[in-house]
């Protein structure tokens, strides 16, 4: 099999689908592996101890997609921005110059020049070099080498005449029918880049068969507001899977806000794209509507209006976003001051070293001297993957409640465990309340042996004529430091304990009992 079959679309996508199950498999062990590391680390920051004996639960999986999934699209989002950007602005110096991607048949534009037979043709041929017109009447199209000569010649001179000489003159271009976008420039009288760009409009009018022009750019500031837009899409799903609860952007109640959001985000992204697609197809495929109405509406509606329609779409969205989470605000607020910032930023540097090890590669000749920085980036990304990894358990799992599967045990109920009365010489006195029973307790973890619970504290301690309350419950929990972390806590024994009575705030008199064998 010759190198060009190796790099062949056919190839490259079977070589893409043939490495899938073995990249499944790698985000899979990272997903899972972050899950475990998370709750390992926080249980033990809040005093459980002997949790990695657990090896295999379900909930390491959905632990570690709220660790790495959040990340992993937003660090896709910013890389397709960051590529659109650079795509965009090489597509913008493209419109100035004749770049090698743009010759599509090198042989038929030589033998135009090798005979020229229109005033364009003619003009060109005097403008070149003696280099590139003995090339030009010696070219033969049979040697790799001479051809990759004849483009950079024909390239070098074909720019020099771009860069500084009126290509334009009615007589020299009488011959072609110019394109409306040409024709409106061509109005407004160019200078400088603006005449760069309309001499490479009018090459690719000459030799629009040899010739490839990129007449609509990729742009970059029309596209911004929709990558925005996916980010926010982004951002508020996850806020609602994640961080919600009752009374703080809960499901339940902004139903309306909800879909009202999801369905304008989402419309927004297709129907804008949508559209702009059909106004330009219609514009090409209505020949005998006059060219200065084609101009307006393509210049007007094809530009800065889908650009205020997205912002538009945007705003929208943004209002509804913060109407809906107005009460989580502060609460995420104080888990960013209180050290997220720091996983927020881990990220972010890791992401501009996977960008620059993969996307920005080329620059390095030497393969390996390439591979050599590859390696050396992957580990320090990994390195501090698991520095992420370690801050999310400590400061962004404990905003997450409990019941979505994270550390913020502000949002359950209080538990009532019942004993059974022949371990009762080995209870502990500060648990029981009365007839076996403990006090209001905060069940923090469970497993096949154990179950680790914590009472919360309010106490006042009095010191001469000074009084000071001491508190010590779930809203402490989550901050930074040891001394906010549970100071009564209680490792139960399985076997110890009969029943768990859940007391249900909604309704003083509905408790649920799970039974415990």
């Amino acid at each position: 099999m010759n190198s060009e079959d190796k790099a062949s679309p056919v190839n490259q996508e079977g070589q893409f689908l043939n490495s899938l199950p073995a990249w499944f498999a790698v985000g899979a062990a990272l997903v899972y592996a972050a899950g475990f590391l998370v709750e390992f680390t926080f249980l033990n920051f809040m005093g459980v101890r002997n949790t990695g004996s657990e090896i295999f639960k379900a909930k390491y999986i959905y632990v570690g997609l709220l660790c790495i999934l959040f990340p992993i699209c937003i660090t896709l989002i910013v890389v397709s921005g960051w590529r659109m950007w650079r795509v965009g602005r090489a597509f913008k110096r493209s419109l100035k110059k004749v770049t090698v991607k743009d010759v599509k048949n090198l042989n038929g534009l030589v033998e135009k020049f090798k005979k020229p037979a229109d005033e364009v043709s003619k003009y060109l041929v005097q403008q070149f070099s003696d280099d590139t017109s003995k090339a030009i009447e010696s070219f033969t199209g049979q040697d790799e080498a001479e051809i990759d000569n004849m483009r950079f010649l024909l390239l070098k001179d074909i720019n020099v005449v771009i860069r500084d000489k009126e290509l334009y003159d009615r007589e020299r271009f009488a011959a072609f029918e110019l394109s409306w976008g040409t024709k409106a420039l061509r109005d407004q009288n160019p200078h400088g880049g603006q005449r760069r760009k309309f001499n490479r409009l009018l090459v690719g009018e000459a030799y629009s068969k040899e010739i490839e022009t990129r007449l609509k750019p990729i742009g970059f500031k029309a596209y911004l507001p929709s990558l925005l837009l996916l980010f926010l899409l982004v951002l508020v799903t996850y806020l609602m899977i994640a961080f919600s609860r009752p009374g703080m952007g809960d499901f339940k109640g902004n139903e309306r806000w909800y879909a009202a959001f999801f369905m304008i985000a989402i419309l927004g992204l297709i129907i804008p794209r949508r559209l702009e697609v059909a106004l330009d197809r219609w514009r090409k495929e209505r020949p005998w509507i006059h060219e200065g109405l084609k101009a307006v509406i393509y210049d007007k509606w094809g530009g800065e209006a889908w650009f205020g329609i997205r912002c538009a779409v945007l705003a929208v969205c943004f209002l509804i976003a913060m109407h809906v989470f107005k009460t989580l605000w502060p609460l995420l607020k104080a888990m960013f001051t209180d050290g997220a910032f720091l996983y927020i930023g881990l990220v972010c540097l890791i992401t501009s070293m996977l960008s620059a090890t993969f996307l920005d590669g080329g620059e390095y000749s030497v393969a390996e001297a390439s591979r050599s920085r590859k390696i050396l980036n992957v580990c320090v990304c990994l390195a501090l993957t698991y520095v992420a990894i370690v801050n999310f358990a400590y400061r962004i799992y404990s905003y997450i409640p409990e019941e979505k599967g994270g550390g913020d045990y502000t949002t359950i109920a209080s538990s009532i465990i019942s004993f059974d009365d022949r371990y009762s010489n080995s209870l502990p006195h500060d648990l029981i309340d009365t007839h076996f029973q403990s006090k209001p307790v905060i069940i923090l973890h469970k497993d096949a042996n154990e179950i680790w619970a914590a009472i919360p504290l309010i106490a006042k301690l009095t010191a001469g004529n000074q009084s000071e309350m001491i508190t010590n419950g779930p809203s402490q929990w989550r901050e930074a430091g040891i001394a906010n972390k549970p100071r009564l806590l209680f490792s139960i024994r399985r076997e110890a304990v009969l029943a768990v009575t859940t007391i249900r705030f909604t309704n003083a008199a509905n408790c649920v009992i799970y039974q415990r064998m």
